[in-house]
């Protein structure tokens, strides 16, 4: 005689056991009653261009905050010349850089003298631009908090610190950041 299976998931009764009861009268002797648990998974929302769903997450969106009494035009812009303190007129250079390419560009030159400890400032003055962004556009800080618990990752295909990488084995030290900017938002609610 086969036997029969019937599979009940939990979470359509809001993980109420008891609530199955009610399958009983279908648990004849040749079915076994099973009964499983669906479960959730975050989906993780990658972002990387500033033309996708996610771009107001890239620092190279276009949202411009005040930081050192100055206008920054993205993040980067601000990131980029935050490696030079002891030269403000590449600062200055940086800053005003036509794109947030540009402003990459300048800042990865070594023409000018970086300082000495940047890898041990640069998360905190990634957070630091992040945090300024977000709180400078109340509706980016509403879509940011809209990615609930998801995941974010930066899926930069050659960035292993601040994204994924390509083998997505990379840091994902700006997903980090902005989930971290994320939980911010919720504490204060």
């Amino acid at each position: 005689m086969p036997v029969e299976f019937v599979v009940v998931a939990t979470n359509l009764f809001d993980g109420d056991w008891t609530a199955l009861s009610f399958f009983d009268t279908m648990c004849l002797s040749n079915t076994i009653c099973l009964a499983i648990e669906i479960l959730e998974f975050p989906m993780p929302i990658k972002f990387y261009s500033t033309t996708d769903d996610y771009a107001f997450l890239s620092n190279f969106s276009p949202h411009g905050f005040v930081l050192h009494d100055a206008y920054w035009p993205t993040v980067e812009h601000y990131f980029q010349a935050m490696k030079f303190p002891s030269d403000p007129e590449y600062q200055e250079k940086i800053r005003t850089a036509r794109s947030p390419k540009a402003a990459k560009s300048l800042g990865r030159t070594r023409d000018v003298s970086i300082c000495p400890n940047w890898n041990a400032l640069r998360d905190d003055v990634m957070r630091r631009a992040v945090a300024a962004k977000f709180a400078a556009h109340p509706d980016l800080a509403a879509a940011l908090q809209e990615t609930a618990a998801e995941p974010l990752i930066e899926n930069a295909p050659s960035d292993y610190y601040w994204g994924c990488g390509t083998t997505e084995t990379g840091r994902n030290r700006l997903g980090e950041i902005l989930m971290e900017t994320r939980a911010s938002y919720e504490t204060k609610d």
